[in-house]
């Protein structure tokens, strides 16, 4: 059995080796994609646009503003003589946010009375809209702050006031980079497109070139030829995460701080599920083109659900329900964990376990299946 199986396997790598597009898939394509999501799929807002309407030309009015370039997350592109220049900036796309400060903002504050700032902003990219607005709040907030507290201090004749002071650490991400976020979870998303096209096209390449007949009537089992079949893409995809891996950490200087030994076991379990899908993909396609079509009905709502792209919490019962059957969601968890937290098996055991399930459920459902389609 064993030496049926080695011929399999080599023979599976032999291919792979003459296919000479397969080699640059395997090394480069991880790569580029790793680089292109990288840089692209970041949620990092940062030089945000913006115009500025100053009516008051006061010093209190001129602090306000000092104060946004000061953050470094805004960068005033104009400045605006009336209400029309704003509205041409934000329609042009050359700003994003606009600060209205009105005539007589200093006297007011002084005074008093209600002084209002106004803060317009684009929200045709609501992403940006949101954070831009809350950057906008903070600033103005503090601002508000501190002007009560030196006006308080003015009316008590410089006694001290009581104050709260807000001590505020980010944990497991200070920097709160995006790329620290996304690209373990674009291991899960590289390594199953890759598990689950080699996996699928191998079975139907041998359809199609009519081999899959000869192999069946040969001595060889059904499960060795399985075997045979994925544990070569397999071993491939362990080769992409340790490329994939160093890639993250050398050039984006993505923290690692968990175990190296957990992060291969449960990228072996993940494998697992991925190449059972790949295998299922196999059993329901006769030619190269439905297989593709086929993988990426796994991938799309794979990526949807698991949490890669959107908060799962937010989504309605139904779809957040149904990412439960997605086993990518429970790897990104695994990912993130072991990369940000460095949270090992005692923390991460029911993600690890829920994704064994899964993986063997579909493993083996999609080989009963497999020789079923062969029996037909």
């Amino acid at each position: 059995m064993l030496k049926r199986l080695y011929q399999l396997i080599r023979k599976e790598f032999l291919q792979v080796r003459r296919d000479r597009l397969m080699l640059p898939m395997i090394l480069i394509v991880p790569i580029v994609q790793l680089v292109m999501f990288g840089y692209a799929a970041t949620t990092d807002v940062k030089d945000i646009k913006m115009v500025v309407l100053d009516r008051d030309q006061s010093d209190l009015s001129r602090r306000l503003t000092r104060e946004f370039t000061n953050a470094g997350l805004f960068v005033i592109t104009s400045r605006a003589d009336d209400e029309g220049q704003i509205r041409r900036a934000l329609d042009s796309g050359s700003a994003q946010i606009a600060l209205r400060l009105p005539h007589g903002l200093k006297s007011d504050v002084w005074a008093g009375r209600p002084a209002a700032v106004q803060i317009i902003v684009d929200g045709s990219n609501s992403n940006t809209a949101g954070i831009a607005l809350g950057y906008a709040n903070q600033i103005l907030g503090r601002e508000s702050s501190r002007l009560v507290a030196a006006k308080l201090a003015r009316l008590s004749s410089g006694s001290g006031l009581p104050q709260v002071d807000t001590s505020i650490r980010v944990w497991y991400n200070p920097e709160t980079k995006s790329v620290n976020y996304m690209v373990p979870g674009l291991i899960a998303i590289i390594l199953m497109i890759s598990a689950m096209s080699n996996t699928s096209q191998a079975i139907v390449r041998e359809r199609d070139q009519g081999t899959l007949e000869q192999l069946i009537v040969t001595p060889v089992r059904r499960a060795e030829l399985i075997l045979g079949k994925i544990v070569p893409y397999a071993v491939i995809g362990l080769i992409q995460i340790s490329v994939i891996f160093l890639v993250g950490l050398v050039w984006f200087k993505v923290p690692f701080r968990g175990s190296v030994w957990l992060l291969y076991a449960s990228a072996i379990v993940f494998l697992f599920a991925a190449l059972g899908q790949g295998l299922f993909v196999s059993t329901v396609s006769r030619t190269r083109q439905q297989a593709i079509m086929a993988t990426m009905m796994f991938i799309m709502p794979a990526m949807m659900l698991s949490g890669f792209a959107f908060p799962i919490e937010n989504m309605p019962a139904p779809m957040y329900y149904l990412s439960y059957l997605v086993p990518m969601r429970y790897f990104l968890v695994i990912l993130r964990g072991i990369f940000l937290k460095g949270a090992g098996l005692t923390i991460l055991w029911p993600q690890m376990a829920l994704l064994t399930v899964y993986g063997v459920a579909i493993f083996f459902l999609s080989v009963s299946r497999f020789h079923k389609k062969l029996g037909d």
